[in-house]
């Protein structure tokens, strides 16, 4: 079997730590705290969701985090560092986006988990209306599962392809349609499939149970990445386009 067609991988590695890398698409920026609205370190307040606590004050953080803070909790603000907000518990301290305090406003409705397809180009936000996006565009195929909503945004589970990026991610409604496995770009491996090098050679490996993206196509074949700088070639019949699931033994 000979493979050697397409754009070299570590080009389309670079593309696509997460997306394409670019900016996102213009989105509204968060309203400003009123004076009634102010944050102050000393007071607790409850939640508006379930949210990460990462170590330092900002969007994503390739660390584990500290705690998870519950929405049914109520947590003491120790520090402010706009947008962000350091809150402690048991002992334990980390920072989250102010945006989480609830002043009385709507809260995050926890949703069972639904897969949602990507249908245009779309940037993802630590919360919502935030003017700050992570950085990456989500490419149409991409598959979210969504956990949340607030609002015109929902808060959705996004395989990473390069580094980690632990806190919430959130996407405006508008950007995603409803899940079909045939405009899927995103999904996992059969169990006994087989990966292909540049040269068609394939790689000998005793794990395949990860999440890819579909980046180039030609006859059978699907060029693909995954996490951890995984790359290469599979047979389309191998492709099985959901990333959140278990995938088959065989075909």
């Amino acid at each position: 079997m000979t493979i050697k067609w397409g754009a070299p991988l570590l080009l389309a590695l670079a593309l696509y730590g997460c997306g394409t890398g670019a900016a996102g698409t213009a989105q509204p920026a968060g309203q400003p705290e009123t004076s009634s609205q102010q944050t102050k370190i000393g007071k607790s307040y409850p939640l508006k969701g379930s949210v990460s606590v990462v170590s330092r004050p900002e969007a994503y953080s390739a660390e584990e985090p500290v705690f998870t803070a519950d929405a049914g909790g109520s947590y003491t603000v120790t520090a402010v560092q706009a947008p962000f907000v350091q809150i402690s518990d048991a002992g334990r301290t980390g920072w989250i986006p102010a945006w989480y305090l609830a002043h009385n406003e709507e809260k995050v409705t926890a949703l069972p988990p639904e897969k949602m397809l990507v249908k245009e180009p779309a940037a993802f936000f630590r919360f919502p209306a935030h003017d700050a996006p992570a950085g990456y565009v989500l490419e149409p195929g991409t598959v979210v599962r969504v956990t949340g909503a607030f609002g015109d945004w929902v808060q959705a589970d996004i395989t990473m392809y390069a580094e980690p990026m632990v806190g919430e991610k959130w996407i405006a409604k508008e950007h995603l349609t409803a899940y079909d496995p045939a405009l899927a770009r995103e999904g996992r491996l059969r169990r006994d499939a087989v990966r292909y090098d540049e040269n068609g050679a394939p790689v000998n490996e005793s794990h395949r149970d990860f999440p890819v993206r579909i980046i180039g196509e030609r006859a059978e074949m699907y060029q693909i990445i995954a996490p951890g700088g995984i790359s290469g070639y599979i047979k389309k019949s191998d492709f099985v386009p959901d990333p959140f699931e278990e995938p088959p033994n065989e075909n």
